[in-house]
């Protein structure tokens, strides 16, 4: 039957690398960036902790796998960043040797190929014709991200436009291209433009977690609550990509409209790793922790352990228009703000008497709005969809781990 498969598969999740990063004086985020957003400004040293969820992919007819970051904040699939897993596309892509492109990213990385258009397949029994981005190795992506090949993008359609588009292609050779997800229902492969992402928090070391990514729907079995759903924000003006951005707030540390930026709008972004603040939010977060310190030379913030117990939870009001009230509350628990010892060890921060949080700094301007990451997603379901007749939504939902 057309669009009868909802495929499920499992993601890795770990900490794969560790190391100091020299940062020459200021990382300006990039107006093109679309994920891997550290997005981290004024700093000269930090310790950077790659933390991802990704799978494993193969392309065309070659049975080789390529470890794919999962991530809502790029437009773009791509894969080949690094020398040591070089891709041939063979015969089943056409390739687009006319239409080179490039990517830069707010953490410094950029990548550079051509467009491809063949079969990808995230998932044994799937197998899609779509838009890939076929590259020439990327020294700056692969030292940040050593372990992975690529990205598997899942940002919203108008967004790969806009990539295409800030690339100089104009719109009739914009047309052959398109998402993953928006190929996937084309060729009925999969029901509807709808997927889903919960992940365990705190992984270390690499293993499998089952029905991380739900493809064509979502994993209902893993919510504890009903569904918030929100819908997706319009950029906040020139030089911003599309992108899942909702309504989010946090009045508590001042992330509400007027203050946060011309928009209340939080990008949520599986390819970042943290929940990024702007700057007058952030100051606010760390005021509000008991000794809370924000510590320059690492980039975190700390609190000492004897004091965990006393941080308070976070009130995230998310817009739900078809609610009465029209807003709904989520609760991040204090001591869920904080990265376990195993992490915090493994990215080599100082476990002995503090706990860090994964709670951080974005710009340090207002006018960027939230970022809510990876250990977001830990902590709560992620449905994405395409779908709805209303426009794009976003829906949240509690889990076992919220």
């Amino acid at each position: 039957m057309k669009g009868s498969l909802l495929v499920s598969f499992a993601a890795t999740a770990s900490v794969i690398a560790t190391k100091i990063v020299q940062k020459a004086a200021t990382v300006h985020i990039n107006k093109h960036s679309h994920g891997r957003g550290r997005k981290s400004v004024q700093i000269s040293k930090y310790i950077f902790a790659d933390v991802v969820c990704a799978s494993y992919f193969t392309f065309g007819d070659d049975p080789t796998p390529y470890l794919l970051s999962i991530d809502t904040g790029s437009a773009l699939t791509f894969v080949g960043v690094s020398r040591d897993r070089v891709f041939w596309p063979d015969s089943t892509f056409k390739r687009y040797a006319a239409l080179p492109f490039s990517e830069s990213f707010g953490d410094g990385s950029s990548i550079n190929g051509n467009l491809l258009v063949g079969p990808i397949s995230p998932a044994k029994g799937l197998r899609v014709n779509s838009t890939l981005g076929g590259l020439l190795p990327s020294e700056s992506f692969s030292k940040l991200s050593p372990d992975v090949d690529g990205l598997f993008g899942l940002s919203v359609e108008a967004s790969l436009d806009y990539v295409l588009t800030t690339a100089g292609f104009d719109a009739a050779t914009r047309k052959n291209f398109h998402p993953f997800m928006f190929d996937a229902v084309a060729q009925g492969a999969l029901p509807v433009n709808t997927f889903g992402l919960g992940f365990t928090p705190q992984i270390v070391e690499q293993g499998a977690q089952e029905n991380a990514v739900t493809l064509g729907g979502y994993d209902e079995k893993v919510l504890t609550s009903e569904i918030m759903w929100s819908p997706v924000q319009g950029v906040p003006g020139k030089g911003f990509a599309p992108a899942w951005n909702v309504d989010f707030q946090i009045p508590a540390i001042g992330l509400v409209p007027g203050k946060s930026g011309p928009l209340p709008a939080g990008l949520v972004d599986s390819g970042t790793v943290l929940l990024n603040l702007p700057g007058t939010a952030f100051a606010n977060y760390v005021k509000q922790l008991p000794n809370g310190v924000f510590d320059p030379d690492v980039n975190f913030v700390r609190v000492l352990k004897s004091e965990v117990d006393k941080v308070k939870s976070l009130d995230i009001s998310i817009a739900t228009p078809a609610t009465k009230s029209g807003r709904s509350i989520i609760k991040l628990r204090g001591e869920s703000q904080f990265f376990s010892d195993a992490v915090a060890t493994k990215i080599g921060l100082d476990v002995t008497k503090y706990a860090w949080s994964w709670i951080g700094q974005g710009s340090t301007e207002d006018n960027y709005g939230a970022i809510f990451g990876l250990f977001f997603h830990q902590y709560f379901y992620v449905i994405y969809d395409a779908s709805s007749s209303d426009g794009l939504r976003v829906g949240i939902a509690t889990t076992k781990y919220s």
